[in-house]
């Protein structure tokens, strides 16, 4: 399993947000969501960027995405940050990233962010 990459389904949000988030033991295992027979760790997601916070000293940054199914947020830190901060509210955009959970609610961190025209 090292070097490989896992697969960054296209799925829409609601589906993701339905599943069911699995912790895995192992050190090479990611944790996943469940949705039908996948196990999802990342995602490719077209979706509107419709809330953007970035926090004063660029240390942490926010976007709220929406696909017309459901809503997730994008949590950036540190190095992170600039691949959210130069994203305007209103754009569409190609979001990959893995699948994270923290207290019962799960969202991106991002690997790529790009406008689409």
């Amino acid at each position: 399993m090292i070097g490989n990459r896992q697969t960054a389904f296209k799925i829409r949000i609601s589906d993701l947000l339905s599943g069911t988030y699995c912790r895995e033991q192992g050190e090479w295992d990611p944790n996943h969501v469940l949705v039908s027979d996948m196990k999802v760790s990342r995602v490719n997601i077209i979706a509107t960027v419709v809330d953007k916070y970035v926090n004063v000293d660029l240390s942490y940054a926010s976007l709220e995405l929406d696909d017309g199914s459901n809503k997730i947020v994008v949590k950036a830190w540190k190095d992170d940050v600039g691949l959210v901060n130069q994203i305007a509210v209103g754009s569409l955009v190609l979001c990959i990233g893995r699948v994270r959970e923290f207290n019962d609610s799960i969202y991106l961190t991002p690997e790529i962010i790009k406008e689409l025209s």
